[in-house]
């Protein structure tokens, strides 16, 4: 427990304790035209330094954390008119941390047990708060927020002594380099400020933005190989949305890439070539030409049962049937089936999403399908969830109405029991969430406590979706957000309209702030359930659909805030752009789940994601695009409509700022435009574009553009210490590009 000296005890600090004693000889290696000269004989005249030996002070030394230690337990024992005991003082400063402990200033440990080691300037700042004479707390400035360190409770004690002009940066901005050492000179002037008040410093820092400091990148990309998957020089499978995957699943220290469209490829990521290739339903073994259908998820790795090697899980749909079926599938790092797989589903599988509900170490698989009016007028179960041997976890299947169209469910812990929860949108206005048990998850804190995710909407407005709440508390526990009859008693607004779609949409959990506290971010439309009512029966949003956007909840299902960070996400980012195209035989929907990365390095997340409005969104905590954001591909008025993967992430030149990459497609039924590949800065300005390959090899038949649906992925594949970035397109196979 932190001990701090308080007012009354205090004084006597300054009266008795801290009086100067008589200055003892100068150091030998201190000069009185030195900047920290003062500072030096200040903080030794109340013994508090006595040097390194040999009449030096050593000032240019970093500090040590035993140092640290020992002059924060001399100015503690002073300040309190203690003595320390410095009989048992091997290693030297075993008496200073013996004292430390003892009197509560840290714990043991807390800080590591290396005393010889460098002390960081955070340590540093966290050892000097705890003995800081409160007595003397004079806020002379106010600083909210230092470039590269987020202002959290963790790191309160940091802002405290900016406020009170101890700590001052080292540059305009207040660049404060929490993880470098400290010189004995600065530890010195520092602490001289803690003890004497006159000596600290007022200042107003200047806000830094990635562009003051953004490092010259030459973004250039080359191909380093194409037609990755491609048969022979004539023929190659058609790519679609199902991102590949890059890891070493052989674990022999070469990267693989995994990629699927009718067939399952493993290739050597530095080369291309075909290791293995598992037509789908069938693996390694089972003759080429056999295919079920084409791959329709991401391509997902993990190491499902924990025997140390990775499996694979991809899922292929056959549309031609009936409302279509799929065959999800896990392979092992070979390319042959595991046992109980691949297993059937009734209705095409849109989703896939790998997790441990019960943290045992064995993952499971969550399966989403995409019912239809099935799930209304016959139950269909659209939510399955398989143990890693291919059978049905118990308490699965569920039932969740039309179903899921998209990849848009994530394994979270909600209620803080150690065990995770199924939680995301679904075919409908709700955000939704399971337990392990597949029972709807009861929320038991805060605005919405005693109700059930299930039967919530959301709502543009939060205050309307507040109300609904308490309307469903009367009506067993559910409420409409697109109930005409509600909307017109309470009020035929914009507000009571609108509300969110989770057709298609994606959430991640992540903690946006960095306060140690996960958060539910999510993307999806929003629409008029006012209008949508209008014809309930119809599969169009046309008309329905009137913008893509992204929200915060808690784990209690309250929208997110941070009052102390000035973050307020009760009311979602409203009208960000005009949708350019709902039609999918014009081009395709946009994956638009979010990705959520602190990009521009200032301690905060952003959200970035594609949609339909033919722009990249990136949304800072503040609720707005800051810098150059969001970029634009088309309008509803371009000749010819452009919309972007689901974007990556990575510091590709290692200055410490993310690059945004994605690749883009465009309308069908023109060759006049293909797709491109981009990567931009932090701030949204255009680092690199290039035009994606024309075709693998072209035929007359081909009457669409090439593109590229498929997120990228971003990694070394060849071992160089360079990152480079992988795609699958439609019609060119797998291309990698080189950066620079």
């Amino acid at each position: 427990m932190k001990k701090r000296v308080f007012a009354l005890f205090l004084a006597l600090v300054i009266a008795v304790s801290l009086t100067a004693l008589p200055a003892s000889a100068a150091f030998n290696d201190v000069s009185s035209s030195d900047w920290f000269a003062q500072d030096v004989e200040d903080v030794q005249q109340y013994g508090i330094i006595i040097g390194t030996g040999g009449g030096n002070f050593s000032p240019r030394l970093t500090l040590t954390l035993g140092q640290a230690v020992t002059m924060v337990a001399r100015t503690y024992a002073k300040a309190n008119g203690l003595t320390i005991d410095e009989s048992d003082n091997i290693p030297w400063y075993k008496p200073y941390v013996v004292f430390a402990v003892d009197n509560g200033i840290m714990t043991e440990g807390e800080f590591g047990s290396d005393y010889d080691a460098v002390c960081s300037r955070l340590t540093m700042a966290m050892l000097y708060c705890r003995v800081f004479p409160m007595y003397t707390k004079n806020t002379l400035n106010s600083v909210t927020k230092l470039p590269d360190l987020p202002n959290t409770a963790a790191n309160a004690d940091v802002y405290f002594l900016y406020e009170q002009g101890v700590l001052t940066g080292n540059d305009e901005y207040g660049t404060f380099l929490p993880y470098n050492g400290v010189s004995r000179a600065e530890a010195a002037a520092i602490l001289n400020r803690v003890l004497n008040p006159e000596k600290r410093k007022t200042f107003v820092l200047k806000e830094k933005t990635p562009a003051d400091s953004l490092s010259p990148f030459n973004a250039a990309l080359t191909v380093k190989y194409q037609g990755g998957t491609a048969a022979d020089k004539w023929y190659v499978q058609e790519g679609g949305a199902a991102a590949p995957s890059v890891a070493d699943i052989n674990k022999d220290g070469r990267l693989e890439i995994i990629a699927a469209s009718r067939t399952i490829y493993c290739l050597d990521a530095a080369t291309g070539k075909i290791l293995w290739q598992a037509p789908s339903g069938g693996d390694a073994s089972t003759p080429q030409g056999t295919e079920f259908g084409r791959c329709t998820s991401d391509i997902k790795i993990a190491d499902l049962d924990k025997d140390g090697y990775d499996e694979i899980v991809t899922v292929h749909t056959r549309y031609e049937w009936s409302g279509g079926q799929s065959k999800v599938a896990v392979y092992d790092r070979n390319g042959y089936l595991r046992a109980g797989w691949p297993v059937d589903t009734p209705y095409p599988v849109r989703g896939v999403e790998i997790g441990d509900f019960e943290n045992d170490g064995r993952s499971e698989i969550a399966l989403m399908l995409g019912v239809g009016t099935a799930g209304v007028t016959d139950s269909a179960p659209s939510l399955y969830v398989y143990e890693p041997n291919g059978t049905i976890r118990s308490g699965w299947p569920v039932t969740s109405d039309f179903g899921f169209y998209s990849d848009s469910l994530t394994f979270c812990d909600l209620n803080g029991d150690g065990r995770k929860e199924l939680v995301g949108l679904f075919d409908a206005e709700q955000t939704r969430a399971w337990d392990m048990y597949g029972q709807p998850v009861t929320i038991t804190s805060g605005t919405f406590n005693g109700l059930t995710w299930n039967g919530l909407p959301v709502a543009e407005n939060y205050d309307w979706e507040i109300f609904l709440a308490d309307y469903a508390r009367s009506h067993g526990g559910h409420a409409a957000g697109n109930s005409r009859t509600l909307i017109d008693l309470e009020g035929n607004i914009r507000a009571h309209r609108n509300i969110i779609g989770g057709t298609v949409g994606g959430v991640v959990a992540a903690d946006v702030d960095g306060n140690g506290t996960i958060e539910l971010v999510f993307a999806c439309m929003v629409l008029d359930g006012y209008e949508l009512m209008q014809n309930p029966g119809s599969n169009s949003y046309e008309g329905v659909a009137k913008y893509y956007s992204t929200f915060i909840l808690n784990t209690d299902r309250t929208r997110y805030t941070n009052p102390a960070l000035g973050f307020n996400w009760t009311q979602m980012p409203m009208d960000p752009a005009k949708i350019v195209s709902l039609d999918s035989s014009v081009i395709p929907t946009a994956d638009i789940k979010p990705v959520v990365d602190d990009i521009d390095g200032d301690g905060y997340k952003e959200i970035l994601y594609s949609a339909n409005d033919g722009q990249v969104h990136c949304w800072g905590l503040n609720g707005k695009q800051n810098y150059n954001w969001p970029f634009t591909l088309c309008t509803s008025g371009s000749p010819v409509k452009e919309f972007a993967t689901r974007p990556v992430t990575a510091d590709l030149n290692g200055d410490g700022y993310k690059e945004v990459i994605f690749g883009t497609y465009t309308q069908t039924g023109q060759i006049a435009s293909h797709g491109s590949l981009y990567i931009l800065d932090c701030t949204g300005r255009v680092l690199s574009k290039t035009s994606l390959p024309y075709y693998w090899a072209y035929s007359s038949a081909i009457t669409d553009p090439n593109g590229c649906q498929a997120a990228p992925v971003v990694a070394d594949v060849d071992g160089d210490g360079k990152q480079e970035i992988v795609l699958h397109t439609l019609y060119s196979g797998v291309v990698v590009y080189d950066v620079g």
